[in-house]
């Protein structure tokens, strides 16, 4: 497994995993994720964090094989994309500007993968309120793997 750890500020509730390139965002904040707490396009994922102006601890995990849920988990979203072969992995926060700091990751190889995305703390971050600036309250984990694809029968 590959890992990082991050914080990402959020100014306005929503932050992005940028897969490769960001290509032509729209308007993060007019995708309706129907209640979920991500949602994904062609080269990125949306997070929808608890609250606004503060900075959630994020965990990107790369994993060879399906990984066990996190069973401490308030919420959880699980999805699919197919990507190419080396593609970089980035946090972006709202602005969709890159930290000069900021970690990234490379797919390994290309293809067809699963996305686990779960969330701790967000209940209590949305307690503090808006402006809180608070480190770490709520906590994301992304976790990715290749999809395995059906054997013969």
């Amino acid at each position: 497994m590959r890992s990082t750890d991050t914080e990402v500020a959020v100014s306005y509730g929503r932050f992005l995993l940028s897969i490769g390139t960001t290509g032509e965002l729209t308007n993060i904040f007019e995708i309706d994720l129907h209640g979920e707490i991500a949602g994904h396009g062609s080269g990125w994922i949306v997070f929808d964090s608890g609250t606004h102006d503060h900075s959630p601890a994020v965990c990107l995990e790369l994993h060879d094989e399906e990984p066990p849920p996190d069973a401490d988990a308030e919420a959880s979203w699980l999805s699919s994309f197919t990507r190419e072969r080396g593609d970089v992995l980035e946090i972006l926060d709202d602005s969709y500007v890159p930290r000069h700091d900021a970690p990234v990751l490379h797919l390994p190889q290309g293809g067809p993968h699963e996305i686990r995305v779960t969330v701790r703390g967000r209940e209590a971050a949305r307690a503090l309120g808006e402006g809180s600036f608070a480190h770490g309250v709520e906590r994301w984990r992304i976790q990715i793997w290749p999809r395995r694809l059906a054997g013969p029968r």
